[in-house]
């Protein structure tokens, strides 16, 4: 209707956040913003393209009641600015959109009752397993890289021991909360046991994995210290491993697999250290 190639869709991530992308006619291979601010009013501006003149941008309140419920963004060719009436087609297009997006909203919704682990707010097991079989399927036709972490708590069961159940659940609930606050809006955080989890990594091989492994070092010492001081003794540390595909393995068993005895050599390391120490 507008004579645009590029339109994406963003809706309310929770009360007070930023809209989180949902969905767009960009190609796989093109990058859009993840996030954007939430907007009132309908908003131009630019997109800079290296060596070419600015894309033009047309950002539009999708409206549910009084407060915006997310944003409908159009990306004009470089140099054309939007028409008023297209501004116009696209507040309609936008007040059009509302009821179709509060039902997808509502079953998406649904759905999440049945992928979420209910004590952590991260995903589950099953989920976690599926997701991965996706990636690597768009990883064969995109050849993008794809990496898992393992991240295991090491000494978990003394906090059940020492402090009980609803205390470890706590923990895991923290664990979980800042895993999923230090990835990206499309990578996957899910329970793969009581005492670990797994960061699926889209577009990410073992390099650039190895910032956001050290940076899930730094963020669970927050909480484990925490409880380390609470038993009074340093007993629970966190262990890592991951393996990428295609690098490590042409399926997900064997990347799985190659991550997991990555693990199991960083806990026996961990080990060594403690009984030497």
């Amino acid at each position: 209707v507008t004579g645009v190639l590029r339109v994406a869709i963003y809706t309310r991530a929770g009360a007070g956040r930023d809209l989180v992308l949902r969905s767009s006619t960009f190609p796989v291979m093109e990058r859009v913003a993840p996030r954007i601010p939430m907007v009132e009013r309908v908003v131009l501006g630019q997109v800079p393209i290296p060596g070419q003149e600015s894309q033009h941008t047309l950002t539009v309140p999708i409206p549910d009641g009084g407060e915006p419920m997310g944003a409908l963004v159009l990306f004009g060719p470089p140099g054309t600015p939007f028409a008023e009436t297209t501004q116009e087609v696209a507040t309609g297009i936008a007040a059009e959109a509302a009821p179709a997006i509060n039902v997808a909203e509502y079953h998406h919704a649904v759905k999440l009752t049945s992928v979420i682990d209910l004590t952590t707010g991260a995903y589950n097991l099953w989920y976690l397993n599926q997701r991965f079989d996706e990636e690597i399927a768009r990883s064969q036709r995109t050849r993008n890289p794809v990496t898992i972490a393992l991240v295991h708590m090491l000494g978990f069961e003394d906090v059940q021991h020492s402090l009980g159940y609803e205390r470890a659940d706590q923990v895991l609930r923290e664990m979980a909360n800042e895993l999923m606050g230090l990835t990206r809006v499309f990578d996957i955080v899910g329970m793969r046991s009581r005492s670990s989890f797994g960061v699926l990594l889209p577009d990410t091989d073992i390099a650039a994995a190895a910032t956001v492994i050290a940076r899930i070092h730094q963020r669970s010492a927050k909480v484990l210290d925490r409880v380390n001081e609470e038993m009074g003794h340093p007993t629970v540390q966190v262990v890592t491993g991951a393996a990428s595909f295609p690098a490590d393995g042409d399926r997900v068993s064997s990347v799985e697999l190659v991550a997991e005895q990555r693990l199991l050599q960083n806990e026996s390391l961990h080990r060594r250290i403690a009984e030497s120490a």
